[in-house]
């Protein structure tokens, strides 16, 4: 603005002016908000100062939010149990669900959603075909934004253990039939 010296900065997490709190002061024409919790959406106002005139009245408002961290960690269980794969990941700041996808090919794209949303860290696949290696995939969510998908990693559910198993007790003489 002509004759600015500075800028405030106010924000709040509704777009209420009037209890908004001014976070900084800038000299320049950009702010960096580093005090932003991770996909909380905030709004912001803007008023120019100088040495002759405290305060001019402020601008309209915009809203604007941090994206998600990065989502790493995902594991996916190999064959270790019979009835399904279990998959885990870290949590992930201002998080409040998680998307985890599945595909027989290492293709994001194409995979389909095996849960939209959980607030835990941890899921079981009780869907994964015996003998069938996927790739798995988990995006962390809420309100306001969606992280990347993690790097994939593959897990199979386990084949099932042979049960009534019999063997013959001395019924032939040149063999033990099992």
């Amino acid at each position: 603005v002509t004759g600015a010296d500075g800028y405030q900065i106010w924000r709040h997490t509704s777009n209420e002016l009037a209890s908004a709190l001014q976070i900084g002061s800038a000299v320049g024409l950009t702010y960096d908000d580093l005090t932003a919790s991770h996909g909380q959406l905030y709004y912001y106002w803007v008023r120019a100062t100088n040495a002759l005139y405290a305060a001019a009245s402020f601008s309209v408002s915009d809203s604007g939010y941090r994206g998600l961290g990065d989502q790493t960690g995902l594991t996916a269980s190999d064959g270790t149990f019979t009835n399904k794969v279990a998959l885990a990941w870290p949590a992930i700041e201002g998080a409040t669900g998680y998307e985890i996808r599945r595909n027989d090919s290492n293709d994001v794209g194409s995979a389909a959603i095996l849960v939209a949303s959980t607030a835990a860290t941890s899921a079981d696949d009780v869907t994964a075909a015996v003998g069938v290696q996927y790739w798995y995939w988990v995006r962390s969510t809420n309100a306001a934004s969606l992280s990347d998908y993690s790097t994939p990693d593959t897990g199979f559910r386990g084949i099932d253990i042979p049960g009534s198993v019999a063997a013959t007790d001395g019924t032939h003489t040149n063999r033990i039939a099992v």
